[in-house]
């Protein structure tokens, strides 16, 4: 006997863009300087450096582990750095098609954003079998205190 599951791709598309409204009316009125404007000055600015090395790296033939031109000549290990190899791998096709890292940045973000609570919609959907819940389930995991300061 064949089994169903309670999630379906319609399910999880209404979910998706519901999330996406919600999170851009959390976040206003930031929505309205994409362009422009990082979260703050620190782990954003990071992390579009390692996006872009990983780029770099990638493209021209480099060592992604060791970096030659920080703290030149001698170079620096980039062990302590957080990888972020998921967001750099989709990061590199987009800055083909966007020129604006500052923009290829926030379809990151908003994307982290919205499959985090994606996934808890999924996982609270087959523990419950209540979309209702499990949709407020994501919700609350998509704008907790942690994901949307680490994201």
């Amino acid at each position: 006997m064949r089994q169903t599951s309670p999630v379906t791709c319609r399910s999880l598309l209404i979910a998706g863009l519901l999330y996406l409204a919600c999170l851009l009316v959390a976040v206003l009125p930031y929505p309205l300087g994409l362009a422009r404007n990082l979260p703050s000055a620190g782990d954003p600015s990071q992390h579009l450096w390692i996006m872009r090395w990983y780029k770099t790296c990638l493209l021209e033939g480099k060592n992604p582990l060791f970096c030659n031109e920080l703290q030149a000549p001698v170079g620096v290990p980039l062990a302590y750095f957080t990888p972020l190899l998921l967001q750099s791998l989709l990061y590199t096709p987009l800055s083909f098609i966007f020129a604006n890292d500052v923009v290829i940045y926030h379809i990151l973000w908003v994307t982290g954003l919205v499959t985090t609570g994606l996934g808890t919609f999924v996982l609270a959907t087959l523990l419950t079998q209540d979309r209702r819940a499990a949709w407020l389930g994501g919700l609350l995991a998509m704008l907790s205190g942690p994901m949307m300061m680490h994201a």
